[in-house]
């Protein structure tokens, strides 16, 4: 499946070949048939003109002799169109197959989309009843997990394809989405692959950010209805199984004896069909191929084709020669296992193969494409001489790598997609080099490849080219990795990272004029990417990541191209992405003289970490072309002062700014993230200021430097109010003021807040009385909030009139942690509100007294209760002395209590209430309770009451409660 794209398009070119138009039916069927449709047309407009032009000429010429050439094309288009006729009346019978197409490996298609099971299955019980228990289990409304599984073979895939193709038109599903998990189960490649089929954007890097963004996608997704297909899941999970198992042997021998053409008349073939479709396994595709390959046989030929599959010598069968795609999944294969597909194969894919002699690709003379995935080859330098009709080659990480010099000798390769050796260049290396070189001449993988000085790779029309070589750093291996898996396939992608010096980069200079993505690690002597890697600009380029270039000193130099003083120069116009990491000399992303305007009006997502030169990142010009940038993350960058930089040009000349303008629109941003940035003062220089019409993520931490002066958050708080769903700031110092500021005023589509280490006293301080109607208006999608190290937070909600109309009616999760003279977390009206609450943790408050606050509650007798509660944990609260009272969490499932030197009671009692009110009281659902280091701790429940616990198991840890005694009645 990996491939499947990449070769699908290659199909598409090749059509004119037998082999591919063959293999074209697996993926374009209907086109197929729309494509024949038009061409009988333009073939019948065709055979009329002719025709005329013969009867015009008769007329004129009554003796005259039509060529024989004009009367054999006309014989033939009648043929022709009779066989059309022919096909397009199976066609509407919806009773015909394509058969003969492909007498081997692959599948039948049928035609008949109204079959209740898959085109290219022939209905058998075992397929039809999978695929109606697994539509049955997921049209009901209490199925939330369907397990499908089944050795390799039986199509699964193809029958979890077709149920989520089936369901989405009967609108059972808004949306399927689908991801392969494989057994490796690369997490960041199943998230890629499931956002993709969704049609959704993932642009987060690591895999824990990327897997909250996906969790939030879903969130938002929840009035629809989805479907998600987990294919080749290995690890054992807890599914709901239904099985999709082989043919039954009744199944099995009817499928061999249809491919086969055996008459069920014919006793002679009765015993031996039946012993060679056990043979097969009950595996249909199998079955398939060696039926199609037995059709019309003698029962001495079959049963010398029993004893060949009895021992596994499936080459030996006869007209197997005349397979032309083939796809072998762990075999063991050697020179004579597949030399007899010499003169037919055009297609060959290996996967998870053994070979132990490759030199039987060279006897493929005419293959096409061939594909190595998880099949360790060393690919032979003479096999580009050999495989001169080559067209597409593919070599996954497993399979091992391909030295440039082969790939530069198939004299028709088209597509490349693989890993290649580590190389030098003749005369461009160092001593160094030169040592790496003669040394590789005693190595026998031929670790460091030497090219000669005039090398230049071949022309590719699309490619996947890769050089990592023996990268030793973990972390930069995971980095590659990490952004390989953003890439599609079908692109044209470079990823050098091995130290290479930037003079034998040349050898690729055929592909950068319309290279796509390009990934480059480690590259020395190199100070810009434009021009000294490509001075025509690199201009098809949609995405550039450097990191560990240590000369690099500027990403874009105009001052440096050969075109720069005209002015026109043009220099990747079509960047959209640009990643940037430890480039310890980066001075500029991009320079231009001050009469050259760079535009960036592509650029849709910039990420800069580890550039601690770098004290800006555009200038005024340059940030008004962002008219797309999406997504800015900045971290570590140590002398960044500012995002735009108002005052000078490129080359630190002052320049004019009196322009009257002073706003800087970023029209599309919507995620804003500026991390350990020390000296970062504000946004823009001088008196500029941003607005951020679409901001829906704002995260700044450590920046401790960081202002947002009046106007600018002014211009903002409307845009914010509206847009903004994630806030988090942290360790912003001077930002103490501007964040409780923004919080006033609410939020309305905010659902995750988290404020750490700055100078508050109150975090929502709702200074205006909330009309009537109005108070679930200022966070009404407030579902996390998190608050760490707030020093001098005094309350959590502070308001000049009636608190009773501020809610938090949509929060589920609460975190407050080093909160250390916070005395009451909650007044008794902000508790009310709270019915979605879920997960509350409170740790090292060291004032805290209360969790809700018991005075401001004195007039209501029912106590307070938070329905959806199921998991409380308290953590080093010297002085409370109980958590609230017995009926708060009725749901609660976890239960946390530690190291609270002061605490008597865990639940408590409101004083006016009868006891009897509240015998009914039961935690069924609790599972797991630790009470630990807890020096004062008497009772669980108040005096009195006799609350059972559930019936069902559960996990109690009790250590270091030297007080504390179990009620008699052994509730716990």
């Amino acid at each position: 499946m990996e491939i499947l794209s990449g070769i699908a398009s290659k199909l598409g070119e090749l059509l004119v070949d037998a082999t591919v138009k063959q293999a074209r039916y697996l993926f374009c069927f209907n086109s197929i048939v729309k494509e024949l449709e038009d061409k009988e047309t333009n073939l019948k407009e065709a055979q009329d003109s002719i025709n005329e032009k013969v009867e015009e000429a008769r007329q004129k010429h009554c003796a005259i002799v039509v060529e024989k050439d004009v009367e054999k094309w006309l014989a033939d288009v009648v043929k022709e169109m009779a066989d059309v006729r022919t096909l397009k009346a199976n066609l509407d019978e919806k009773k015909s197959c394509f058969n003969g197409w492909c007498p081997n490996w692959g599948c039948r298609y049928w035609m008949d989309k109204e079959l209740p099971i898959p085109r290219h299955f022939i209905p058998f019980g075992t397929t039809e009843s999978a695929c109606y228990q697994i539509i049955k289990a997921l049209k009901g409304d209490n199925t939330k997990i369907v397990g499908l599984y089944g050795i390799g073979g039986v199509g699964k895939t193809t029958l979890a394809n077709f149920v989520g193709n089936q369901l989405r038109e009967e609108n059972v599903f808004d949306e399927v989405g689908i991801a392969t998990v494989s057994q490796d189960q690369n997490i960041i490649n199943v998230q890629s692959e499931l956002v993709k089929s969704l049609g959704w954007e993932l642009t987060e890097t690591y895999e824990k950010d990327r897997a909250r963004r996906l969790r939030m996608m879903f969130s938002e997704s929840k009035s629809r209805k989805m479907l998600i297909i987990l294919d080749d899941v290995w690890n054992e999970l807890d599914l709901e199984k239904i099985q999709l198992g082989v043919l039954k042997q009744d199944e099995g021998l009817d499928l061999l004896r249809k491919h086969a053409g055996i008459d069920v008349a014919d006793t002679t073939l009765i015993d031996v069909s039946k012993q060679v479709a056990d043979e097969c396994k009950g595996l249909p595709l199998a079955i398939k191929a060696v039926g199609s390959a037995l059709r019309g046989r003698t029962a001495d030929e079959w049963n010398v084709a029993l004893d060949k599959l009895q021992n596994a010598k499936l080459d030996k069968i006869e007209d197997m020669s005349a397979l032309k795609v083939v796809t072998i999944i762990c075999g063991v294969l050697s020179v004579k296992s597949l030399q007899f597909l010499a003169n037919n194969l055009r297609v060959l894919q290996l996967i998870r193969c053994d070979v132990s002699d490759v030199s039987f690709l060279g006897k493929l003379k005419r293959l096409q494409i061939l594909c190595l995935q998880r099949s360790a080859i060393e690919i032979p330098n003479g096999l580009g001489d050999e495989l001169s009709r080559l067209k597409l080659l593919y070599i996954d990480t497993w399979s091992g790598s391909i030295s440039p010099i082969t790939i530069n000798k198939f004299p028709h390769l088209e597509e490349f997609y693989g890993w290649i050796k580590n190389w030098e260049v003749e005369g461009m290396s160092s001593e160094e080099s030169y040592a790496r070189c003669a040394e590789s001449d005693s190595q026998p993988d031929g670790s460091v490849v030497c090219l000669p000085n005039d090398f230049s790779f071949p022309k590719l029309q699309r490619y996947g080219i890769m050089e990592v070589g023996a990268l030793n750093d973990f972390d930069r291996r995971t980095k590659i990795l990490d952004a390989l898996c953003d890439i599609d396939r079908g692109t044209r992608c470079l990823i050098i990272a091995n130290n290479h010096p930037k003079a034998t980069l040349g050898i690729f200079s055929a592909l950068y004029q319309n290279l796509e993505i390009l990934y480059l690690s480690g590259v020395t002597g190199c100070h810009n990417i434009v021009p000294s890697i490509d001075e025509r600009g690199l201009n098809e380029l949609t995405f550039l990541y450097v990191d560990y270039c240590e000369d690099l000193k500027c990403i874009m130099d105009a001052s440096k191209s050969p075109h720069g003083k005209s002015g026109n120069l043009v220099m990747l116009s079509r960047l959209a992405k640009l990643y940037m990491s430890e480039l310890p000399e980066l001075k500029w992303i991009w320079k231009a003289p001050a009469q050259h305007v760079i535009s960036l009006q592509s650029l849709t997502e910039l990420k800069v970490s580890q550039c601690n030169n770098l004290t800006y990142i555009f200038t005024l010009s340059q940030a008004r072309s962002l008219v797309q940038l999406k997504s800015l993350e900045v971290t570590k960058c140590e002398r960044l002062e500012c995002i735009v930089e108002a005052k000078f040009d490129h080359n630190e000349g002052e320049i004019s700014v009196g322009d009257g303008n002073t706003i800087l629109a970023l029209p599309t941003l919507r995620k804003l993230r500026f991390k350990d940035l020390p000296e970062l003062i504000s946004f823009c220089s001088e008196n500029y200021y941003s607005t951020w019409p679409a901001l829906e993520e704002l995260d700044v931490r450590r920046c401790p430097k960081l202002t947002v002066n009046s106007t600018e958050l002014e211009a903002n708080l409307q845009y914010l109010g509206e847009k903004l769903r994630i806030l988090i700031v942290g360790e912003c110092s001077h930002l103490s003021d501007t964040i409780p500021a923004l919080l006033k005023h609410g939020l309305t589509n905010l659902e995750i807040l988290y404020i750490g280490e700055l100078g508050v006293q109150v975090v929502f301080q709702v200074e205006a009385i909330i009309a009537e109607g109005q108070e679930n208006k200022l966070f009404p999608c407030l579902k996390t909030l998190q608050l760490e190290d707030l020093r001098e937070l005094q309350v959590l909600l502070y308001h000049v009139g009636s608190t009773h109309n501020f809610s938090l009616q949509s929060l589920t999760f609460l975190r407050v942690d080093g909160c250390t003279i916070l005395r009451r977390l909650f007044s008794s009206a902000l508790a009310r509100n709270l019915l979605q609450l879920k997960e509350l943790f409170v740790r090292d408050c060291w004032e805290l007294e209360q969790i809700i606050d018991e005075d401001e509650d004195e007039d209501h007798l029912q106590p307070v209760c938070f329905p959806k509660l199921t998991r409380i944990s308290v953590f080093r609260c010297p002085k409370l002395k109980h958590l609230f009272h017995i009926s708060v969490a009725p749901g609660l499932q976890k239960l946390y209590i530690i190291g609270n030197d002061e605490l008597e009671e865990v639940f408590c009692h409101k004083d006016g209430a009868d006891v009897t009110d509240y015998n009914e009281i039961v935690m069924n659902e609790l599972r797991k309770l630790e009470l630990i280091n807890l020096p004062n701790l008497t009772n669980f429940w108040p005096a009195g009451y006799q609350i059972p616990f559930p019936s069902a198991p559960y996990r109690v840890v009790v250590r270091n409660c030297p007080k504390f005694r179990p009620s008699s009645e052994g509730d716990i």
